[in-house]
């Protein structure tokens, strides 16, 4: 008989609709351990146990044995509802990962990270039945590698160290004004953090126009509803409990509360 495992999803959104309406991509998978590549199994594993893996004789040599090693991790989970993706370059290779629908969350969630989890404040697309749409969004940032001597094909595997997003409301991408402007992040026990930083969306556009391609060769694409994180513009940062907002002039704050975190 195939041995079938649920793996537990410890970035816990205790209070707050993840995805509303958004069937998980695959929507039924569970992970069949007998047949998975065995990097994803040590993966696995360091998340359930959440304790990173020091050392692995496994780790995928191409980006292709990478890439897959990243569905089967988010498959395992329940599929994915998101993606990664780094800023829009033409001169550097983009890179992207899936994240689980389990680790989604929306803006006033109740969030308990993964311990040793730090934080990002991002601009995020959401692919919409037409034209994309952009919010504000918390990025959880948690590796399941220790220490930095893994190679690019592991951290690639390990979903580009992807933890979780809370996603604020968004707007349609054309109706924001290009240009500069203060993203500011405020948490009740720490002082303010803002940063000037540029809102451009034909670069964003052209991230996401990639991200397309990226999923639909993979045999993944996008689907309505899905949310793409774009690249850091505040963090990464320490996490402490309580309740943080962060705002942009012209969207919605994203706000959530972090309980029982344990650092």
């Amino acid at each position: 008989m195939p041995v079938f495992r649920d793996v537990e999803s410890r970035c816990v959104i205790i209070a707050g609709a993840s995805g509303d309406g958004l069937v998980p991509y695959p929507s039924s998978i569970r992970a069949r351990t007998e047949f998975m590549h065995p990097f994803t199994q040590a993966l696995l594993e360091a998340h359930r146990q959440a304790t990173p893996l020091t050392d692995s004789e496994h780790v995928p040599q191409t980006i292709g044995e990478a890439d897959a090693i990243q569905f089967e991790f988010s498959d395992a989970l329940g599929g994915h509802g998101g993606w990664k993706m780094t800023p829009w370059s033409s001169a550097e290779a983009m890179l992207a990962a899936p994240i689980p629908q389990a680790w989604m969350g929306q803006s006033g969630a109740v969030i308990r990270p993964e311990p040793g989890s730090r934080l990002e404040v991002e601009f995020a697309l959401l692919r919409g039945e037409g034209d994309w749409q952009v919010c504000l969004a918390f990025e959880f940032l948690q590796s399941r590698l220790a220490g930095q001597d893994w190679s690019s094909s592991a951290r690639r595997a390990d979903l580009l160290s992807a933890g979780g997003v809370v996603q604020g409301a968004a707007h349609p991408i054309g109706a924001l004004a290009a240009g500069d402007g203060q993203l500011r992040l405020i948490h009740a026990d720490n002082p303010a953090e803002s940063v000037t930083t540029t809102f451009d969306p034909t670069s964003l556009l052209a991230a996401a126009n990639w991200l397309e391609s990226h999923a639909a060769e993979l045999v993944r694409p996008l689907l309505p509803g899905m949310v793409v994180i774009t690249g850091a513009r505040i963090g990464p940062l320490p996490l402490a409990d309580g309740t943080y907002s962060a705002s942009w002039q012209g969207l919605d704050d994203v706000t959530m509360t972090i309980s029982g975190y344990s650092g």
